[in-house]
């Protein structure tokens, strides 16, 4: 499979707990989240926070959480 990160390389990848949705993170400080039967791109977030190195699922699905050398920012998918 294959994702686009405008700029830099793709650092993380986390999959929902119900195997819907997926997200990727990267250099460029973007999360992307997309469908996984279509692998069509949902939504994108730039909260201007850096280099991400980790994006995460809650437990329900229902918020997603990214990391990197600053701030944790969580929000609902």
């Amino acid at each position: 499979m294959r994702t686009r990160h405008a700029r830099g390389a793709l650092r993380s990848v986390t999959i929902s707990p119900d195997g819907q949705l997926f997200a990727t993170a990267g250099s460029d400080g973007i999360v992307k989240v997309w469908e996984t039967p279509t692998r069509r791109l949902l939504s994108s977030f730039d909260w201007k926070i850096g280099e991400i190195h980790c994006v995460a699922f809650a437990p329900d699905g229902l918020t997603l959480a990214a990391g990197g050398q600053g701030p944790i920012v969580v929000w609902d998918v």
